[in-house]
């Protein structure tokens, strides 16, 4: 015999729907207590579980006890925005995610035992402990915040500052490398907690196929702002990369160093037309402001770059003025190899924001061709704005560019060659028109700068 109620209940003002099963009169009927809730923020307070800013929005909870009294919590968390901010994942509002686990209250603490979050691409299985201020530990044994991802997981708070350890096979960065390099960082405090992260991870994925190998991390936050930076790592047994960054008076500076240009800018998605070449970078930033500073890359490759064609296989464009020799140079061009071009330095001071990618100062240069550029190369609306001069046959025209006196004046010093075109590339960024100044094909170096495109 037992009695069994179903209703509506007010419990510490949380609208629950309420499920209960009594045995009577010496019944060996099983005793059930079902509790289902739309929780909130405060909700989640009285309930012991502070949560933010890891979840925020409402969730819907349902509450059984088990045979030995434990409380076996199932929670819908579609509704729920989770978020790990220092890592640069989130799960967004309207994604199904659902977690359960056994929560046991014990000496002003809350345990989440058999902890399991689970959501398309996404898995966690371990153990979490909470007191009044928050997250006082957690154990995950395995963590995949992404499709493939194989990690393990300890946070332990000390303090106010939590120290957070992971270690695995494999881990794809690119939600990170987004956050970091094109949605502004960590600029604004992530909450006001102060964290410690050490990684060792087997295989870290970046963009553009690109992938790091043998990655130690370390990285601080006060008080929820970015503090300092320390990341090595391989892309084969001979080339590295490396990144350190500090921060003094909420300006960050970062010092970049890679014998594989290209992979590292396949990874970080900023360009992936490039192999090999030695990157060394000094970038600043302050608060959420724009990284800034001198990059240098030295004897790398770029291939099958539309842009680069587009200059050269359409010769016929270019009008020749003044009694050049308008079939050779053509000619030249044509034959320009433009499919694998080698350059033995590029160099500029870029300024790179959450929304706009800007370059001063830039210089290519290469055994077959040449070039400055200054500009935009993307803003706000995704639009390229930049111009400068084209220079074939570099090899002839540096070495006239060294001569003092005769090398100013026809070559414009070692920047500029005798044969230069200027241009300038507008519109969509992945697709910009090119324009070429006609005049500026036999102007001698000095002279150019008057033909040249102004931004």
């Amino acid at each position: 015999v037992q009695i069994r109620v179903m209703g509506k209940a007010d419990i510490d003002g949380v609208p629950t729907r309420v499920e209960l099963t009594e045995p009577i009169a010496g019944s060996s009927a099983p005793r059930e207590h079902e509790f289902t809730a739309m929780v909130d923020a405060k909700a989640r307070a009285k309930m012991g579980l502070k949560l933010d800013p890891i979840v925020t929005g409402d969730m819907e909870v349902k509450i059984k006890q088990d045979k030995s009294g434990a409380e076996i919590h199932v929670i819908d968390l579609t509704k729920a925005e989770v978020t790990l901010p220092w890592l640069g994942w989130v799960k967004g509002q309207g994604i199904d995610a659902s977690a359960s686990f056994r929560l046991v209250n014990k000496s002003g603490t809350t345990r989440l035992d058999d902890f399991y979050l689970e959501g398309e691409g996404f898995s966690a299985v371990g153990s979490l402990v909470f007191d009044k201020k928050g997250v006082v530990s957690a154990d995950f044994a395995n963590v995949t915040l992404n499709k493939g991802d194989v990690l393990s997981v300890q946070v332990k708070r000390n303090g106010k500052v939590y120290r957070i350890k992971a270690e695995g096979p494999r881990y794809d960065a690119r939600g990170l490398i987004n956050k970091l390099m094109h949605e502004g960082g960590f600029g604004d405090a992530q909450g006001d907690t102060s964290v410690v992260v050490t990684a060792n991870i087997g295989t870290v994925l970046g963009f553009g196929g690109a992938a790091m190998n043998g990655v130690s991390m370390s990285y601080g936050a006060v008080n929820g702002w970015f503090d300092n930076l320390s990341m090595r790592g391989t892309f084969s047994q001979s080339e590295y990369a490396s990144i350190v960054a500090s921060t003094s008076n909420r300006e960050t500076t970062f010092e970049i160093d890679t014998t594989n240009a290209g992979a590292a800018l396949r990874m970080v998605d900023v360009y992936r037309k490039m192999n090999g070449g030695r990157l060394l970078a000094r970038l600043s930033r302050t608060a959420g402001g724009p990284f800034k500073g001198p990059v240098n890359i030295t004897n790398f490759v770029v291939e099958n770059e539309p842009r680069l064609k587009s200059l050269v296989n359409d010769p016929a464009q270019v009008q020749i003025e003044r009694g050049a020799n308008g079939d050779a140079i053509r000619d030249r061009l044509r034959r320009m190899e433009t499919n694998r071009a080698t350059f033995q330095e590029g160099k500029a001071v870029i300024e790179k924001g959450e929304d706009f990618f800007r370059v001063d100062d830039g210089v290519l240069r290469g055994t077959q061709i040449g070039f400055t550029f200054d500009g935009l190369l993307y803003d706000a609306n995704r639009h390229m704005s930049l111009s400068g001069t084209f220079m074939p046959g570099m090899g002839l025209s540096r070495a006239i560019g060294l001569i003092p006196v005769v090398g100013e004046l026809f070559g414009n010093g070692r920047d500029t060659s005798l044969i230069g075109i200027t241009f300038r590339l507008s519109g969509p960024a992945k697709n910009p028109n090119i324009e070429i100044n006609p005049v500026s094909i036999v102007a001698p170096g000095v002279f150019r700068k008057v033909f040249e495109f102004n931004n």
